[in-house]
């Protein structure tokens, strides 16, 4: 199962977080279902610098977008791992 929560914190919210949870509801909705994901809005992820951010699995992704973030949650790693988000960021 794929856990993914969208940081609803007040940075993340002002910068487009709803959005981003909108995105992921539509263009992913088939899947959440057959694919067993679970996606829930958080009350921060702790890193409001590079808001809006989302978390998969553990893993903290920040300066997501619309464009972005379908992208960002089928290459996250299926545990939590150390990333270094410009280097993951760069394939997308």
């Amino acid at each position: 199962m794929k856990s993914i929560k969208v940081c609803s914190g007040p940075v993340c919210k002002e910068k487009g977080s709803e959005r981003i949870k909108e995105k992921i509801d539509s263009d992913l909705q088939s899947q959440l279902k057959s694919d067993n994901i679970n996606v829930e809005f958080c009350s921060c992820c702790g890193n409001c610098e590079f808001a809006p951010n989302i978390e998969v699995n553990g893993n903290v992704f920040g300066s997501v977008t619309e464009e972005n973030v379908v992208q960002v949650i089928k290459d996250a790693p299926e545990n939590k791992q150390e990333i270094n988000i410009d280097d993951f960021l760069d394939d997308v």
